[in-house]
């Protein structure tokens, strides 16, 4: 106080506060600096991150998922007002640049890892995704993620908080920050409670990745956990894809890209055809096999074929069998005779109907003929897809 006096500083009372971490002991405490008189709150809001008096995410964590929904739905309006040229791309780059930055911001001292956290996370990033896909139904989770070559939310998040945990654990041992997670740590090992469970939480999250916790030296650290992250979150991803009806032919057929985004995203000339290409792979391409599924419905959806009552309505079905879309088919293969070459046609045509699946909503032209056959086989494949759907 008699330093800002001497100065000339002026305290706003508005932002002016007092967190008391913990229990209070002395509740008839009042407070003040100088002559300005001070209230005493239980949360305040700090370069971006809400403190808590118990030292716990939740403030911070409802606060994060308002701002999510709220750009999720800028997102959803700007990529609508931009006529979907190059949708994917441009969500791409509004989904890291607007949401994930904002969703990450502080992540780094999170120290909660219970179920509704992990909840929430899945929910800001499905939620994306849907709007970048232009969905309205509830595709699986996996699917999206996956074909859009993201990393599950809750393994970014991790990430920083191993990487900011690296960070002050490799300072000098005389600063500040490194002394106090030093004296924490040190509390843990003895079995002592931290008020804060930031160290309980770091430790869980090294044991995951197979290290011995925060016995572990920076360097091991260091070494491992990037790759380890990388292996929890296909382990995450396809784990699943196992336990969704919806996504057995995205599991048989094996999908998943293996580097980054599905390839057929990247050919985004047409976002409609590219839409209607996921939905086939997600299991959400409005067949009566799948509307069958649907519960409270009455009277229920037959999964048989209006046209071929003998016939469950499966992909396959409607791709390959049903005369209702015999017109679009012949088209189909006409297009292929004509673009594509004889010796890649005839392994198409020779192959069992399972396999054709793959060059449909897979990417066994790119596997058997290279980059710029791969393109053509599949702008045909969305037209035929768009031409059944």
């Amino acid at each position: 106080n008699e330093f800002a006096v001497k100065w000339g500083f002026n305290f706003s009372q508005k932002k002016s506060k007092v967190l008391v971490i913990g229990k209070k002991t002395d509740k008839t405490k009042e407070w003040s600096f100088g002559d300005l008189k001070l209230s005493e709150v239980h949360s305040y809001k700090y370069l971006g991150y809400i403190f808590h008096k118990n030292l716990r995410d939740n403030d911070h964590m409802n606060e994060t998922a308002l701002k999510a929904k709220k750009l999720n739905g800028y997102i959803k309006y700007t990529l609508n007002r931009h006529m979907n040229v190059k949708r994917i791309d441009f969500g791409n780059q509004l989904y890291k640049s607007k949401l994930l930055s904002s969703v990450l911001h502080s992540c780094a001292i999170w120290a909660s890892d219970n179920k509704s956290y992990e909840t929430r996370l899945k929910s800001m990033q499905y939620n994306a995704g849907r709007a970048i896909f232009d969905i309205k139904g509830t595709p699986a989770y996996e699917a999206i993620v996956s074909d859009l070559g993201w990393t599950p939310m809750k393994y970014t998040v991790l990430k920083r908080q191993v990487e900011y945990y690296i960070y002050i654990k490799s300072k000098k041992p005389t600063s500040l920050n490194a002394r106090l997670l030093a004296s924490m740590e040190k509390r843990f090992e003895m079995g002592k409670g931290n008020h804060w469970n930031y160290v309980k939480h770091i430790d869980a999250t090294l044991k995951l990745m197979q290290l011995s916790g925060i016995s572990e030296t920076a360097e091991n650290i260091s070494y491992s956990y990037h790759k380890q992250i990388l292996d929890l979150s296909k382990k995450y991803i396809n784990d699943g894809i196992l336990e969704k009806s919806s996504l057995d032919k995205y599991h048989q057929l094996n999908l998943i890209p293996k580097k980054g985004r599905a390839t057929y995203l990247y050919n985004d000339y047409d976002f409609q055809s590219s839409r209607i290409k996921f939905l086939a792979r997600a299991g959400k391409f409005n067949l009566n096999s799948e509307k069958s599924k649907w519960k409270n419905l009455n009277p229920p959806i037959s999964p048989y074929c209006e046209e071929c009552p003998d016939k469950i309505e499966t992909l396959e079905h409607r791709l390959f069998e049903c005369p209702s879309y015999e017109t679009a088919r012949n088209k189909f293969y006409l297009e292929m005779k004509n673009q594509v070459p004889s010796p890649v046609l005839e392994v198409y045509l020779e192959s069992e109907t399972s396999d054709k699946l793959k060059w449909i909503i897979g990417d066994e032209a790119r596997i058997l003929g290279g980059h710029d056959i791969s393109v053509t086989v599949d702008r045909l494949n969305k037209i035929l897809l768009k031409n059944i759907f």
